[in-house]
């Protein structure tokens, strides 16, 4: 067992580890095989082992870390061989380097920015940087994740097997060793769905984050469009911008990232699939969270929404009743993942958005009046923004955060008596220090309006 997810910066550099989103990475690249799984190591190791049993996936990803897992490769002294280290974007090595701006990086034995004993993979889940398109000049392939971290396990297979290619090159030409990587780092596009980058290239690009929580919308709708960049927007904006926004980010894109892969290979593979996601999901959740931010965070007033509505080009002008109908069914469908389960983290951040939006659709198509229809979108997001799935994170802030958090959510999302009551009556029924939290609760507001 030589695969291992480290959870602390362990003297790599200064700066954030993600070890959620190596977890959700790994899991993502092999098919989220069943077999595939992890062990805490006993204290005071900050490592997490990846475990990997008898392999009902196939595919380049499940292959290569069935192969990584299970290999005592001799390359490397001691049962470590590889530790990945997935880390934000602000992550700075020892010698000063971001490691955002090459994507990521691998770093042999003895290597003087590698302070363990093992091939260290260190890389950001989510680089500010597209790739050049195999089939075109253009630098518009998204580079999530997953995919990141394939191409860098790729390099790290071979420093652990010492049979590393020359890293010779000129300008944007691609070395022999980053060729192979890039070969193999198609084979896992492939997997998921998406574009193949030129293997002979080496240089990215700006593109925006291509962080792979929007993989879905980048193939839709195009990596550069209107549609993926209002997502990136209000996630830099709310998620990324509070302790509690920043876990649910994370638990988000692990639930996500347990269907958006088989979305991808669909849509791949179909290219009207490609268009209805465009119509039914991307759009109208762009349009709902653009809305949304408007009105909860701007103070747009609900009648102005629903002007907002009414005048919309959203690409439904033309759609009936009974279509709406069976989009609204299969939303409701989509709430349930394939193993039975439902993640409210998925139902909450993007599928009832697109409800409470085709559902403000449906009144438009009925001839419902613009001043009605704001008032029944402003009706529904009050009734949803308190249902935020609750986490222990909140059990872990000080009083101060927590009150912080408490303040942040009271601006930008709990607007409305009625949604602070109600969160108040959530976050109290689920967190067992009542009394504590009681308490901040009562400080921030929440608790005197609870009790009118």
């Amino acid at each position: 067992m030589t695969l291992f997810i480290q959870n602390d910066v362990g003297g790599v550099g200064t700066g954030t580890v993600l070890p959620n989103s190596a977890e959700a990475n790994i899991f993502t690249i092999g098919k989220m095989d069943t077999a595939l799984g992890e062990e805490t190591q006993p204290a005071p190791s900050d490592l997490i082992k990846v475990t990997y049993g008898a392999q009902t996936e196939n595919g380049a990803g499940p292959d290569r870390l069935h192969d990584l897992v299970n290999t005592d490769f001799a390359g490397v002294a001691g049962t470590i061989d590889i530790i990945v280290l997935a880390v934000d974007d602000s992550f700075t090595l020892t010698d000063g380097s971001v490691v955002s701006q090459s994507a990521g990086v691998t770093l042999p034995v003895g290597d003087a920015l590698n302070p363990t004993n093992s091939v260290l993979v260190v890389y950001d889940p989510a680089p500010p940087v597209c790739v050049k398109n195999e089939s075109s000049s253009a630098f518009d392939v998204p580079f999530p994740g997953p995919v990141v971290l394939f191409h860098e396990l790729s390099h790290a297979r071979r420093m652990a097997t010492s049979s590393l290619l020359s890293l010779t090159a000129t300008g944007c030409a691609a070395s022999p060793e980053e060729n192979a990587a890039e070969i193999d780092e198609n084979a896992v596009r492939d997997q998921l769905g998406i574009a193949h980058r030129d293997a002979n290239d080496h240089c990215g690009g700006p593109c925006g984050s291509s962080e792979s929580c929007c993989i879905v919308a980048s193939i839709a709708t195009g990596s550069h469009s209107e549609e993926v960049n209002s997502l990136r927007l209000l996630r830099n904006r709310f998620l990324r911008r509070s302790e509690v926004g920043y876990d649910f980010f994370e638990r988000l894109h692990y639930d996500y990232y347990a269907f958006s892969p088989q979305v991808c290979t669909a849509m791949g593979q179909d290219p009207e699939l490609v268009e209805n996601v465009a119509r039914y999901c991307v759009r109208p959740l762009t349009a709902s969270l653009r809305l949304l931010q408007a009105h909860l965070m701007e103070d747009l007033p609900a009648a102005d929404v629903g002007r907002e509505i009414v005048g919309a080009d959203d690409g439904l002008e033309a759609v009936d009743e009974a279509d709406l109908d069976t989009a609204l069914a299969l939303l409701r469908r989509a709430r349930t993942r394939g193993d039975g389960g439902e993640s409210e983290f998925v139902t909450w951040a993007l599928l009832a958005p697109i409800e409470i939006y085709m559902t403000a659709v449906a009144d438009r198509v009925s001839g419902l009046a613009a001043d009605a229809i704001g008032r029944r979108f402003a009706d529904r997001v009050a009734r949803w923004a308190p249902e935020l799935p609750l986490t222990d994170v909140w059990a872990l802030l000080s009083d101060y955060d927590m009150r912080a958090e408490l303040d942040f959510l009271a601006k930008c999302l709990l607007r409305t008596p009625y949604a602070r009551r109600r969160f108040a009556t959530r976050l109290l029924e689920t967190c067992e220090e009542r009394e504590r939290i009681g308490r901040v609760l009562a400080d921030a507001g929440y608790l005197r309006e609870a009790a009118a």
